[in-house]
C-alpha cells in the first residue's frame, strides 16, 4: 500500500509540473479573449455590410430574417434566397 501511495504522489507531482508549463497567466488569457472578441466583432460587421436591411418594397427585414441571412452569407450563399433554391 505504501508503494502505491508513493507512486500516486509521484504522478501528481509530474502532472503539476506539466500543468504549470501549459498554464497561462490571467493577463495573457484576458488579452487573448479580447483579441478573439475584436476579431469576431470585425468579421460580424463585414458580414452585416453584405446583408440588405430592406427588401425591394422598402419593408425592413426582421431580426429573424437578418439572422438567417447572416448564416447564408457565412456559408457563401446570397443573403436572399433565389427562386431557383
Amino acid at each position: 500500500r505504501e508503494e502505491e501511495e508513493e507512486e500516486e504522489e509521484e504522478e501528481k507531482d509530474t502532472n503539476d509540473s506539466s500543468n504549470k508549463k501549459t498554464k497561462k497567466s490571467k493577463e495573457e488569457r484576458q488579452k487573448e479573449r479580447l483579441l478573439k472578441k475584436q476579431q469576431k466583432a470585425s468579421s460580424k460587421e463585414t458580414l452585416k455590410s453584405k446583408i440588405p436591411t430592406h427588401d425591394e418594397h422598402g419593408i425592413a427585414y426582421s431580426k429573424l430574417q437578418i439572422r438567417r441571412m447572416m448564416k447564408r452569407v457565412k456559408q457563401g450563399l446570397h443573403p436572399v434566397p433565389t427562386p431557383e433554391e
